[in-house]
């Protein structure tokens, strides 16, 4: 037998949802109903389908407005304004997504982590927003391919700057100015290690000198050369230093959600380039 296939139910390449659209919402309620009970986020004095003071502050204090307390219509108050549904979600996750699950009518998510199971729905949805454990910490951050993901995870790990600009680039409360910022500084760590030991604050434009003088035979780690990954780099890296600090000087104009990822990027090209295996 052949199993029934249907295109027009074939979500694994739909394009990625940055609302919250209403078939979602009853997911989203449903997650949040888990979390009131198990956490006891429920008011006993009047009805355990109202929110206690001390939750209502939490969510109210983040983002200065007053919520409905009752369970049932929480999400209904978020659900079409993104920025506050996308604050309200990344307050949840910081407080509560470690949390292991206990009491849930499916089976299968009890011993995941309220962040765990929040992933679960956001990625199902094919939303651009994905719930991660950063530093110890869950979080909402922008969906990026798989592929990317692997391609930093060692630079990230080992580079600070690069994991402060990762955050700054795809959390929901982006500072593209920061991207910038500590995309560079982590070039200039790599320099520093690998072509300038002795210099306190390498600068990028005295590589980019070297480079065009001799793009294909500069060396480092004292044996390797750059090779055909000469002109690359001199490619990439040679606008960067223009967009440091940019918002501060002329005009004050902010570095753009595209030469934050561009700059991103080439920090983790540049650092893989100079730590391979």
């Amino acid at each position: 037998m052949e199993k029934v296939k249907t295109s027009k139910y074939n979500f694994k390449d739909a394009t990625l949802v940055k609302d919250f659209p209403d078939y979602l919402l009853g997911s989203l309620q449903d997650w949040f109903e888990v979390m009131v009970f198990d956490n006891e986020l429920y008011d006993i004095r009047f009805d355990m389908d109202y929110l206690n003071s001390e939750f209502t502050s939490l969510i109210e204090l983040s983002i200065r407005e007053t919520i409905n307390r009752n369970v049932d219509g929480f999400f209904a108050q978020f659900s079409k304004d993104t920025e506050k549904m996308l604050k309200v979600l990344d307050v949840l996750l910081e407080k509560y997504g470690n949390i292991t699950i206990r009491n849930d009518s499916d089976r299968k998510r009890c011993g995941k982590s309220f962040g765990q199971v929040l992933e679960d729905i956001l990625k199902r949805g094919s939303l651009a927003y994905t719930a991660v454990r950063v530093g110890g910490k869950w979080g909402l951050y922008y969906r990026v391919s798989d592929f990317a993901l692997k391609n930093a995870k060692e630079a990230r790990a080992k580079d600070s700057s690069l994991e402060e600009a990762w955050k700054a680039c795809y959390g929901v409360s982006p500072n593209y100015n920061k991207v910038v910022t500590e995309s560079i500084n982590c070039i200039e760590n790599v320099l520093k290690t690998n072509y300038f030991p002795k210099d306190n604050k390498p600068q990028i434009g005295k590589f980019i000198t070297q480079l065009k003088n001799n793009a294909t035979d500069l060396t480092f780690l004292g044996a390797d050369t750059l090779g055909q990954h000469g002109r690359e780099a001199l490619e990439l890296i040679k606008n960067l230093s223009k967009y440091r600090g940019m918002h501060k000087s002329g005009t004050g104009q902010d570095a753009t959600r595209e030469i934050a990822i561009y700059a991103l990027n080439t920090a983790i090209w540049f650092w893989n380039l100079h730590n391979q295996k």
